[in-house]
C-alpha cells in the first residue's frame, strides 16, 4: 500500500501541513472573521430590540397613568361643578344678560324711534 510506504512519508506530510495551514489561514482570515462580524451584529440587533422593547414599555405606562391622572381629575372638575350648581349659575347669568340685551334693545329702539319721529316732524315743517 502506497500510504504506508516509508520512503513517501516526508512529502505525505509535507502537503499535509501545507494543506492544513492554507485552510487554517483562510478559514481565520475570512470564515471566522465573517461569522464574528454576523454574530457582533445579532447581539447589537438584540440590544438595541431590547432598549427598544423597555422605551415602549415605559411610553405605555406613562400614557396609561397620563390617561387615568387626567379622567380622574377631569372627573373631580365635573363633580365640583355639579356640586355647586355651577350649571345653574350659567344659565342664570345666561338668562339675565339676555334680559339686559333685550331691555338695551328696547330703550335703544325707543330712542331711535323718537329720532326718527323729530326728524320726520322737522322735515315736514320745513315743507
Amino acid at each position: 500500500m502506497p500510504q504506508f510506504d516509508s520512503t513517501t512519508f516526508l512529502t505525505q506530510i509535507f502537503w499535509l501541513i501545507i494543506t492544513f495551514s492554507a485552510f487554517y489561514f483562510l478559514s481565520t482570515q475570512f470564515i471566522l472573521n465573517h461569522l464574528s462580524t454576523i454574530f457582533k451584529t445579532r447581539k447589537a440587533k438584540l440590544e438595541l430590540n431590547t432598549i427598544w422593547e423597555e422605551e415602549q414599555l415605559k411610553t405605555m405606562q406613562t400614557e396609561e397613568f397620563l390617561l387615568s391622572h387626567s379622567f380622574i381629575e377631569s372627573r373631580e372638575i365635573l363633580q365640583l361643578l355639579l356640586n355647586t350648581n355651577w350649571i345653574d349659575h350659567e344659565f342664570s347669568q345666561w338668562n339675565e344678560q339676555t334680559q339686559l340685551d333685550l331691555t338695551y334693545l328696547n330703550h335703544f329702539g325707543s330712542i331711535c324711534a323718537k329720532e326718527w319721529l323729530v326728524l320726520e316732524s322737522i322735515s315736514e315743517i320745513k315743507n
